[in-house]
């Protein structure tokens, strides 16, 4: 009998500036690839039960998008530890520039490769079998 692989879920930080908003376009892109099902970090944070249980069976992705790793340490805080953590400013190099900056398509690209090749590492790593994609 196959045993059931964890939902993936995905959550970004929600900042606005351009980091932010490419952490959380990132994220989007991703579930509607496919990888996982979008939850918001403050559903944790407001005790939504539902949420809270479904979420703590899984897998989560954690994009960030600045130094100060708002989506990672809020999880950690609720007692969550990411299965893969992304962080768009010091994994894919960009600059923080503000609000009034968009994200290139480039900085998007970058960031959803990014996801995607440590999906890969972490689900290597812990079936000590090559994977093509993020989902378990």
């Amino acid at each position: 009998m196959d045993e059931a692989k964890p939902e993936v879920y995905i959550t970004s930080c929600s900042g606005f500036a351009n980091v932010g908003k490419a952490s959380f376009q990132v994220s989007i892109e991703l579930a509607k690839a496919g990888v996982g099902n979008l939850f918001c970090l403050t559903e944790i944070t407001a005790g939504v039960e539902e949420i809270i249980k479904r979420v703590k069976s899984g897998k989560i992705i954690v994009i960030d998008g600045c130094q100060n790793k708002c989506g990672l340490l809020t999880l950690q805080k609720a007692g969550y530890y990411p299965y893969v953590w992304v962080n768009a400013l010091l994994d894919c190099g960009m600059v923080k520039t503000g609000v009034k900056d968009d994200p290139s398509p480039e900085e998007l690209d970058k960031i959803y490769k990014k996801v995607l090749m440590e999906c890969q590492k972490a689900n290597a790593s812990s079936s000590g079998e090559e994977v093509k994609c993020c989902c378990p």
